[in-house]
């Protein structure tokens, strides 16, 4: 009887964490898409305060360099290019391959006028090899 209660308290304990994960990611989810409606509105203010909560409730990295890319990109517009290179850097330390962010930091750079940079961004973004001039293209059954 005791190994019974200690296996419903145990499978009690673990489905309980997945259900507050699903509700958390759950809100950070609905904080997000606030977050895009604001910032397409213009609402920079609103926007990145959802944006902000996204990236406290995520518990995994998915959305959180989302959200954080959204955030550059309204920091940029608002010339903040300091804060815009935060949020986009933010964004590559959670996924150092993330072409938005990356493509984003090039134009930032750009807009710097740090053309040799902003180059190295853009076509880290691509995925171009300095000094080659092709793609470099993915294999997946069916593509090219």
């Amino acid at each position: 009887m005791r190994k019974l209660g200690m296996i419903l308290a145990l499978i009690l304990f673990f489905t309980g964490s997945v259900f507050a994960e699903r509700v958390t990611q759950g809100e950070a989810i609905n904080h997000f898409n606030e977050g895009v409606k604001f910032q397409n509105k213009g609402n920079f203010a609103a926007a990145a305060s959802a944006y902000q909560k996204t990236i406290y409730l995520e518990p995994g990295p998915e959305l959180k360099k989302l959200a954080l890319n959204n955030l550059g990109a309204m920091f940029a517009k608002q010339e903040d290019f300091t804060s815009a290179e935060a949020a986009f850097r933010q964004a590559l330390d959670i996924d150092a391959g993330y072409k938005n962010a990356l493509a984003n930091l090039g134009y930032l750079y750009y807009l710097k006028g740090d053309e040799e940079t902003a180059l190295k961004f853009l076509m880290k973004a691509e995925g171009l090899k300095e000094g080659k001039s092709d793609f470099v293209t993915e294999s997946k059954q069916g593509q090219f």
